[in-house]
C-alpha cells in the first residue's frame, strides 16, 4: 500500500481542527465585538430605552458588566415577556429554547457515541477516516 491514505487521514483532521478554530474564532470575535457597542448605541440595540412611550420594565433592565446581558436573557420569564412583549415573543424565545435543549442533548450524546462510531467495525480494509467516523460502517 502507498502513503496516500496516511496523507489523506492527516489532511482531513487538520481540515477538521482548521474549521473548528476558525468558526470559534469568529464566535469570539463576534462576541466581544457586540458586548461594548450594546452598551455605546442604546438607540440601535434598545430602542425601547430611547423612545419613551415604547418603555416598559423589561426595556429598562441595565447590564453592566461585560457579558452581563447573558444570565437576563436566561433568567426572563414567560410572564415577563408575554405582559411586555407579546406572544410572539414568547413563541420565538421558546423555540430558541428548544433548539438550545435539542443541541445540548445532541453534545452530551457525542460524548459518547464518537468512540462507538470510530471503533465499531472498523477492520483492516476500511482505510477511509470519514466512513470510520460515520454510522455507516457499522453493523445492523
Amino acid at each position: 500500500m502507498s502513503a496516500t491514505p496516511t496523507v489523506a487521514i492527516q489532511l482531513g483532521q487538520s481540515a477538521v481542527l482548521l474549521s473548528g478554530a476558525i468558526f470559534l474564532g469568529t464566535f469570539v470575535a463576534a462576541v466581544t465585538i457586540y458586548s461594548p457597542l450594546r452598551g455605546r448605541f442604546l438607540s440601535l440595540y434598545q430602542p425601547r430605552q430611547c423612545i419613551e412611550k415604547l418603555r416598559c420594565p423589561l426595556s429598562s433592565r441595565v447590564y453592566g458588566a461585560f457579558m452581563g446581558w447573558i444570565p437576563g436573557i436566561i433568567k426572563i420569564t414567560d410572564d415577563e415577556l408575554l405582559e411586555n412583549a407579546g406572544l410572539d415573543a414568547i413563541a420565538f424565545i421558546r423555540l430558541l429554547r428548544l433548539g438550545t435543549r435539542v443541541a445540548l442533548v445532541g453534545c452530551l450524546n457525542a460524548i459518547y457515541l464518537i468512540p462507538v462510531y470510530k471503533y465499531q467495525g472498523s477492520g483492516p480494509g476500511n482505510q477511509d477516516e470519514l466512513a470510520r467516523w460515520s454510522v455507516g460502517h457499522l453493523a445492523t
